[in-house]
């Protein structure tokens, strides 16, 4: 059996209610709205006009024909600070999120699932969660290697002045097959676009908080960008990079193989269509599980929008039973029962 689970962020708001769904960031910046004195008004107007979060800002993205030069200069500075201001926020609030003394014993229980049965974790989320309480979780064995949970032609920023001493040979792997789509808020880039040459580097998740691991390091980050790619509509801009279309690939090919996929807090954004295109590798006789809070839809409701992006899945092999209160909790603790 090949497992592969997809998380969004209500995987991470299972965590902690620090951590903002991505409908959440709407409302977290028109409370800082007093703020944005540094901000284009008129383009922040603009994106305040537009009540949905990810075509506002994909309105400030994109170079509409009817925008002049300098309209289109002031929609794309706002959204840079919007962007950044995702990546601060998501920082500030994981700091506050996780505590690895008390890491929650069923993001635990995840953690040693995936490990042992090697199933594949591909997320959309920006945070570091995952990453810092699988490193507080897992022993640290020689043959572990969590840097390589990132693909290996990125470079961990403390080795950017040096080459790091090497031990005895040992076959060392990640803790399990991962894949980030969206980049990271611990990812770093060199250059104004994610374009083919760009040096990539990541800041470790050895701290207890990501701004720890990020105020160690600033010193070796100060020419680079951190890499996120944002929630507009149209994301292909950011496809162009081998560091992003290797990830793509990646995932591709874990959910072409799957036997079983679990979608944990992630809301399949109808909107976008490369990731129901990437979808849609998936095999007609594999078993979709959907574990989703959703207060605001019902089961079938729920149910029907996935079928909608992946049509080919026989209705039968749809399971909404993990849909309801705390359901990521529940299905983790659940693992312990599954074999591997």
């Amino acid at each position: 059996m090949k497992r592969v689970f997809i998380l969004g962020s209500g995987f991470s708001k299972s965590v902690s209610d620090h951590m903002p769904l991505t409908k959440d960031l709407a409302y977290i910046l028109e409370e800082k709205r007093d703020t944005e004195s540094s901000l284009n008004s008129l383009a922040m107007a603009d994106f305040h006009r537009i009540k949905d979060f990810e075509l506002a800002l994909s309105y400030l993205a994109q170079g509409a024909p009817w925008k002049d030069r300098e309209t289109r200069t002031a929609h794309l500075a706002v959204f840079e600070k919007i962007a950044k201001r995702i990546f601060r926020e998501i920082l500030d609030r994981e700091g506050r999120s996780l505590n690895i003394d008390q890491i929650p014993d069923w993001l635990q229980n995840f953690i040693r699932f995936v490990h042992k049965s090697q199933s594949t974790v591909i997320t959309f989320n920006y945070d570091t969660i995952l990453e810092r309480a699988t490193r507080f979780t897992l022993p640290n064995e020689e043959k572990i290697n969590f840097d390589w949970m990132y693909p290996k032609i990125m470079t961990n920023a403390k080795y950017l002045d040096h080459i790091p001493r090497l031990g005895p040979s040992v076959q060392q792997s990640s803790p399990f097959p991962f894949v980030k789509l969206h980049g990271s808020i611990n990812w770093y880039y060199t250059g104004d676009s994610i374009a083919s040459g760009q040096q990539f580097v990541f800041t470790p998740f050895e701290a207890t908080n990501p701004g720890l691991d990020l105020w160690k390091l600033q010193d070796y980050l100060i020419d680079k960008e951190p890499l996120l790619i944002p929630p507009i509509a149209e994301k292909s801009p950011y496809y162009s990079s081998s560091l992003v279309r290797t990830l793509w690939k990646q995932a591709h090919s874990a959910i072409s193989e799957a036997t079983h996929l679990y979608f944990l807090g992630y809301s399949l954004p109808e909107t976008d269509l490369t990731t129901r295109l990437l979808l849609s590798a998936v095999s007609p006789a594999a078993r979709i599980s959907i574990v989703n809070t959703s207060r605001s839809q019902t089961k079938e409701s729920l149910k029907e929008r996935y079928q909608r992006s992946i049509p080919h899945i026989m209705d039968a092999f749809f399971d909404t039973d993990w849909v309801g209160a705390d359901p990521i909790p529940s299905i983790a603790n659940d693992m312990s029962k599954w074999g591997y």
